[in-house]
């Protein structure tokens, strides 16, 4: 779409620096999109930074862990279940676009595995990276699964109890 019919006037002259925020570039236009939609649409994606910009990538994988932490901590009834509380969330930090948090829904029911882990996969990659992506999974999976462990301790110690040894 060229930039007069789609409203975006911006060119690749004034928005040379906005490369480094997720802008795919394509024809003589920029288009903010996801990296999956832009492989899409035929243009390519830029994704470099300075070094003051990659310190910051720790601080945002950091920020993910402890945001899907609270995700997979408080939502209960699966990945569905997830959703809202994600979309709030992501949508509310102003990480991604409610428009963007639909198409990494569509991205992620079309993929294999548990929605929440794609979608916290899809939306930390987008946001920080591969250390994002890696943070935000294990943000919204570790609480499970410390829970499970805590469950298995106590069932362990319950086995030695004479009241529970029938069961």
């Amino acid at each position: 779409i060229p930039p007069e019919q789609d409203g975006n006037q911006n060119t690749k002259q004034d928005n040379e620096g906005e490369a480094d925020k997720g802008f795919c570039q394509r024809d003589t236009c920029m288009v903010e999109q996801t990296a999956v939609f832009c492989k899409l649409n035929g243009g390519t994606q830029h994704t470099g930074r300075t070094a003051e910009q990659k310190g910051g990538r720790m601080m945002d994988a950091l920020l993910l862990f402890l945001e899907f932490f609270k995700i997979g901590l408080f939502s209960f009834g699966g990945g569905y279940g997830m959703l809202p509380l994600m979309e709030e969330t992501v949508v509310g930090r102003n990480w991604i676009t409610t428009t963007q948090f639909f198409d990494f829904v569509g991205v992620a029911e079309s993929t294999p595995g548990p929605i929440a882990i794609n979608m916290a996969t899809f939306i930390g990659a987008f946001q920080a990276g591969i250390l994002g992506s890696v943070m935000a999974t294990l943000g919204v999976v570790l609480p499970s699964f410390i829970i499970i462990l805590l469950i298995a301790a106590v069932l362990k110690n319950l086995t030695d109890n004479p009241y529970f040894a029938g069961f």
